[in-house]
C-alpha cells in the first residue's frame, strides 16, 4: 500500500473493465447483506449501461480511488432534477449517491471519505439542495458514517417479495 491515495473522476465506457470489477465486488460485499442481491453476472450488461445512461443523461460521476495504479474503491451518482411530483422544500436538484465501495484492505483508512469529498465538491457550483443517500437496514457501519457526516434517516423503505 502506498502512501497516498489518489482520487480520479473517470468515464464509464473509457473504463469500462475497471468498472465492471468495481461494481461487481459491490454486488459481493452487498450479497452478504442481502441474499435477494442478483449475481453480478447475470446484470452486468444492463447494470452497466444503466450507469452510462445516467452519466451521460444527468450528469452522472464515477470517481475511482487508486493506490498507485490499482482501482480500490469508488463511489458513483447523478443529479436527480427536480419537477412536480416533490413535496418537499428547497430549490435546487437533488444529487443521488447511487453506489460505492472500497476494498476491504483499503477500509477504515479515509478512502470512503476522499471518494465522498471530491464527488461532492464537483457538484459544488451546481444548484443542490440535497444528498440522498439509501443504505441496506442492516449495513451498520455505512449507516454510522453517514450519521457522523451530517445525513439523517427520514424515510424507511418496506418490500414485500411476491
Amino acid at each position: 500500500m502506498s502512501q497516498e491515495i489518489i482520487i480520479r473522476q473517470i468515464l464509464i465506457k473509457d473504463k469500462l473493465t475497471i468498472v465492471d470489477e468495481l461494481v461487481g465486488a459491490l454486488h459481493v460485499s452487498e450479497l452478504s447483506l442481502n441474499i435477494k442481491t442478483a449475481n453480478w453476472n447475470d446484470i452486468k450488461k444492463d447494470y452497466l449501461q444503466y450507469m452510462m445512461e445516467c452519466e451521460e443523461e444527468a450528469d452522472g460521476k464515477f470517481f475511482v480511488a487508486y493506490d498507485e495504479q490499482k482501482a480500490i474503491g469508488f463511489i458513483f451518482g447523478f443529479v436527480e432534477v427536480k419537477d412536480n411530483s416533490n413535496f418537499e422544500i428547497g430549490e435546487g436538484d437533488d444529487l443521488y449517491i447511487s453506489e460505492g465501495y472500497v476494498n476491504e484492505t483499503y477500509r477504515n483508512l479515509g478512502v470512503y471519505g476522499k471518494l465522498n469529498n471530491a464527488f461532492v465538491e464537483s457538484y459544488s457550483k451546481q444548484p443542490i439542495r440535497r444528498i440522498i443517500r439509501y443504505t441496506l437496514s442492516n449495513n451498520k457501519t455505512m449507516q454510522h458514517w453517514l450519521v457522523n457526516k451530517g445525513f439523517n434517516a427520514v424515510r424507511l423503505v418496506y418490500e414485500k417479495w411476491l
